[in-house]
């Protein structure tokens, strides 16, 4: 996947070529697809579990929160990934939006959970796959709690955000936050009581703020914007009472994103923020050349391939150097 790999047939990828040399005991995709196709909801949550202990061991050998300590941001969302094929194993029909219209659309249907800060880009926390049809809340005060406890672990020690759409505005995943520590920003879903405590805001109790489009007042300094905020006291929740194969490749997604941004990371300079498709051709598909002079195998760079300094960067970060040689500006 850190290569560029969308589908287990892409695994013969690391059996041709030099991959021998580098890799041992590559199994075919045949192998590989029946291994998952194995695979119960109790073994895709102890890969979940690998994930969260990826995520820290990364954390610990590369800085991928950066400023954890003052404030996290914790961001959950369900995605729908189109797939193609009548026999694409973990697929089903979800709503979507297409050029502002609803329809149904057949695909992947993930709730995944982000980790990010003021100064580093998101790396995934949890990620667990459900049907299409699947409300979007379902299960997310349960991702919250531990996506909560894997941010603690991986060294978040300041203020965590919780962030999610009116689909999160429910009182479980309130309560998850909160029973963790945690602060949340909510979106409330539009009911009479929200519509009455909204309607209840003055006039003049409205603030604009900074937003896509909005310009600055030349003489106030004020922003002049379509969106504005008010705060008033509302009690939510007030009458509530409270007493597998594709699971897996899902997952393993994740772990390979993380991969990639440690990897980044590693690299320094601007690859510290790079997209996985900008990584793939910089730091992973190096043309090099796999020589083996007195049986030893020596591997030679190209002379004036733009990201030498990075590649040999991430090397000597990676293979046995500690502690950390410093980022390239």
């Amino acid at each position: 996947m850190c290569a560029g790999a969308d589908s287990i047939e892409d695994i013969d990828l690391l059996r041709s070529g030099g991959c021998g040399e580098l890799f041992a005991g590559v199994y075919a995709p045949s192998t590989v697809g029946t291994l998952l196709r194995e695979f119960t909801f109790g073994h895709a949550k102890q890969l979940e579990s690998v994930l969260a202990q990826h995520l820290c061991v990364l954390a610990a050998r590369a800085d991928l929160l950066p400023g954890a300590a003052t404030r996290c941001f914790l961001d959950i969302d369900s995605l729908l990934r189109p797939v193609y094929g009548h026999q694409k194993q973990g697929a089903s029909y979800g709503h979507t939006k297409i050029a502002g219209k609803t329809g149904l659309r057949k695909g992947l249907s993930p709730l995944a959970v982000t980790l990010s800060t003021d100064l580093a880009a998101p790396v995934i926390a949890g990620m667990r796959l459900r049907a299409g049809k699947t409300g979007s809340g379902k299960g997310a005060a349960s991702m919250v709690t531990t996506a909560i406890n894997t941010a603690r672990a991986a060294g978040a020690t300041g203020e965590i955000l919780v962030r999610g759409d009116s689909a999160y505005g429910t009182h479980k995943v309130v309560r998850a936050a909160v029973r963790a520590g945690a602060k949340f920003s909510l979106v409330m879903t539009r009911n009479p009581a929200v519509t009455r405590a909204i309607d209840a805001i003055a006039d003049d109790a409205w603030t604009p703020v900074k937003y896509p489009g909005a310009v600055r007042d030349p003489d106030t300094g004020a922003w002049i914007s379509d969106a504005e905020v008010a705060e008033i006291a509302y009690t939510a929740f007030a009458s509530t009472k409270n007493k597998t194969t594709a699971r897996a490749w899902i997952v393993c997604a994740a772990i390979a994103h993380n991969l990639l941004r440690a990897t980044g990371i590693l690299a320094g300079g601007a690859h510290g923020r790079a997209r996985a498709a900008t990584l793939a051709p910089q730091a992973h598909q190096y043309p090099a050349r796999l020589a083996r002079p007195q049986r030893r195998p020596v591997l030679h760079l190209p002379r004036h391939w733009p990201w030498n300094e990075s590649w040999l960067l991430l090397w000597h970060n990676t293979i046995g150097y500690s502690p950390l040689r410093p980022k390239t500006p």
